[in-house]
């Protein structure tokens, strides 16, 4: 009898057992419902599992496995219901789960495993779980309060990333990140980890000093020879890594890093900078000027910044307790702040002298978590700010100490100029930087409306904001470039309620335009319009400019769509060798000056192109008329046309 029992016993273990082994793998048979048991299969008797095993509200004691389902499992509006777990575990690989507004995954207690493998899981919340995120698995936590202390988050690649966007990240440090590990060890920000802005909330992923976010390769199409590429570290001439100077043609850039690739091998002449924000960024071929001629590269971890900003004016205090700029980013004229985990800073290259010794630039390259440097500011007034000092303002001036910006391996805000100076100053700037190959990836604008105020032009709120618009989008037109507005308000003589009621149509529009990445509001020195009273309370200004929710400086779609102020001259034909070629040859009278160029050609009247040694067009222009050259360095240049061969000439 008892021998019997035992026996009893021994096999009602192995069915529980058994049961509680079960699992169910998804098929997606009938549609993208989590809770349709129709869409499930048990893989020990590969038959549809019975009604109630899958229900909403209930306790699921099945182990559960997605993998390479071939469409949303929860569909385009998310699963309806929370998923609670019993005694299953739940595994998601190569897919993709999406869980509705409000609602998350609960896994039971820990001995519960939810892994994350190679999948995109968005979910406000995953409570009570031991999760492991293995490959390069994305997982979104979209609520405020992600995961509960019962949890415990393993990130187990170095291309996994767990993203928190509305959990403060300074906050998150301290509340949240213990639970978070690193193959299972505790995260230390910058040594095994990277704690990074994700707009108003926070990124964790792995890092460390030997990540390599980039690899080159020496033939399009990602084939050929290759190297990896570490991060923060300035790669130039024969030190980047696999003999790959001069040899790089197409490179693969992992999701939250930005590369900056140049020609010479200081960082300056023909260059462009890359950013790969949620994804992978491949590119096949590099433009024509670049592929085969990188002789410098630096990656960087890229911050997710909101277009919103601070022109640090305030005391520290005042900066950090009332204007509350977490989230999103600030400068101060300077290089001397840094970055926080909760907001970027925007260094400044003020003046002539600000960068231009190694030493100098160094302050800039050691800085953690920065991705910009900003030009000289106003340097178009001869009278005042940078412009004064050094002959700043001279524009050859301007253009060659510019350069030294480019040393860094950051992306570039050009020189920030006087209301209107964009249109006039600016470009002449750039007519000289182009054929030097000297680098703007942004436009960096000023504008009080000192115009309209100064010629009397009608001074309501909608009127200004007309003129506002009208300037800012001139800007974009010309340059083709994106725009940050650094300094701006409606003038400081203008009431306070104009000024308020200027920010209230200003904002909107400019979180709106694509084209605007970034802007800062300049509280009027001596006027209205300032964040905060004689008391230190903030004003209503102040209270309009904080309230306002920032969106994304740069939309998903748009990175890497504008291009920087040599973008027409990358994808001319770089190897000279190849218009040196046995076309029709044509004689050319060629006049060269010390300041001017005439091509006379009774049989050519098209267009001709003038071409440096480093195969960038500086000019193009007709036949038979006489054009300034004043602004180019001396040397040899080559003169080229369609249909013509290729013609040495020597400006001096």
């Amino acid at each position: 009898m008892q021998v019997q029992r035992l026996l009893s016993l021994l096999v009602l273990v192995i069915v529980t057992g058994f049961s509680m082994a079960q699992t169910l793998r998804w098929t997606g048979a009938i549609d993208a419902s989590f809770f349709n048991e129709n869409n499930w299969t048990e893989i020990e008797t590969s038959s549809v599992p019975s009604a109630g095993t899958v229900d909403p509200g209930v306790a699921i004691n099945k182990h559960l496995i997605i993998e390479n389902a071939s469409a949303v499992v929860g569909g385009s509006s998310g699963i309806s219901s929370d998923i609670l777990m019993g005694t299953g575990n739940l595994t998601i690989r190569n897919s993709t789960l999406k869980m509705a507004a409000g609602k998350g995954i609960d896994m039971g207690n820990l001995s519960n495993t939810l892994t994350i493998d190679g999948s995109v899981v968005s979910t406000d919340f995953v409570n009570n779980a031991s999760t492991s995120l293995n490959g390069a698995a994305q997982l979104y936590l979209l609520g405020t309060a992600p995961f509960n202390q019962a949890s415990v988050l393993n990130i187990a690649s170095e291309d996994a990333w767990i993203y928190a966007p509305k959990l403060d990240p300074a906050m998150a440090v301290t509340t949240h990140f213990p639970q978070v590990k690193l193959n299972g060890n505790a995260l230390v920000d910058y040594s095994n980890a990277r704690i990074a802005q994700y707009y108003y909330g926070c990124a964790i992923s792995a890092y460390s000093a030997t990540l390599a976010p980039l690899r080159v390769f020496s033939s399009p199409n990602l084939a050929g020879s290759s190297a990896n590429i570490v991060v923060n570290t300035i790669f130039s001439g024969s030190a980047i890594p696999g003999n790959m100077q001069n040899n790089i043609t197409s490179f693969r850039l992992k999701k939250g890093y930005m590369v900056t690739m140049a020609v010479e091998s200081d960082g300056t002449g023909v260059s462009k900078v890359y950013i790969a924000s949620e994804s992978d960024l491949e590119v096949d071929a590099l433009p024509a000027a670049m592929a085969g001629r990188i002789s410098f590269i630096r990656v960087l971890p890229w911050n997710w910044v909101n277009k919103k900003g601070f022109g640090k004016q305030n005391s520290d205090t005042d900066f950090a307790n009332k204007i509350n700029p977490k989230g999103l980013w600030f400068y101060d004229w300077g290089l001397g702040r840094n970055s926080t985990t909760g907001y970027e800073y925007a260094a400044m290259s003020w003046g002539k002298t600000s960068l231009d010794t190694p030493t100098k630039r160094n302050t800039v390259i050691n800085k953690r978590r920065i991705t910009h440097v900003m030009s000289f500011n106003e340097a178009d007034d001869c009278e005042g700010q940078s412009g004064q000092y050094g002959s700043l303002c001279k524009v050859d001036t301007a253009a060659l100490w510019h350069k030294h910006s480019m040393k860094t391996g950051l992306r570039i805000v050009s020189p920030s100029c006087r209301e209107n100076e964009e249109q006039n100053w600016l470009k002449n700037v750039n007519t000289r930087m182009v054929p030097a190959g000297t680098r703007m990836d942004v436009i960096g604008m000023h504008w009080y409306d000192w115009g309209g105020y100064s010629s009397g032009a009608a001074s309501d709120a909608n009127s200004i904001f007309n003129r506002f618009k009208n300037r800012v989008t001139a800007a974009y037109n010309y340059y083709k470039m994106p725009i940050w507005i650094t300094e701006f308000n409606a003038n400081k003589n203008r009431s306070r309620a104009v000024q308020d009621a200027f920010l209230q149509l200003a904002l909107p529009w400019l979180e709106s335009t694509p084209y605007v990445e970034r802007y800062a509001y300049f509280q009027p020195d001596g006027g209205n319009g300032s964040f905060l009273d004689a008391s230190g309370n903030l004003t209503s200004t102040g209270l309009i400019y904080l309230n306002h929710v920032s969106t994304p400086s740069i939309k998903e779609a748009d990175y890497n769509k504008y291009g920087n102020n040599l973008e027409s001259k990358l994808n001319i034909p770089t190897s000279v060798d190849d218009l040196y070629n046995d076309q029709n040859p044509l004689e050319l009278k060629v006049d060269s000056g010390n300041s001017t160029l005439h091509v006379d050609s009774p049989e050519y009247t098209g267009t001709l192109r003038l071409i440096n040694l480093q195969g960038m067009q500086v000019k193009q222009f007709s036949a038979n008329t006489t054009i300034d050259i004043s602004y180019l360095p001396q040397g040899v240049y080559l003169l080229a046309a369609h249909g013509i061969k290729a013609q040495k000439v020597w400006l001096n």
